[in-house]
């Protein structure tokens, strides 16, 4: 089983941007992903990465960033 820590940062609750996305799994492995909403590569590259992990962990997943990212 892997896992990874996920956190994002958006301009706002009512998040029009996100400005960046950062992770870090079990191994302390770290990546950084910026501007997702505006470049297909990022999201691309990101949604590729979290295809490798078994398990997710957010602070305000389900309430806020997983509906942010999933827009």
């Amino acid at each position: 089983m892997s896992a990874v820590a996920i956190d994002i940062e958006t301009d706002a609750l009512d998040a029009t941007r996100i400005w960046c996305i950062c992770t870090e799994d079990e191994h302390g492995r770290k990546d950084t992903f910026t501007y997702v909403d505006r470049v297909p590569e990022e999201k691309a590259r990101f949604l590729e990465l979290m295809g490798t992990y078994d398990t997710k962990v957010f602070h305000g997943g389900i309430g806020f960033d997983v509906g942010v990212i999933n827009r």
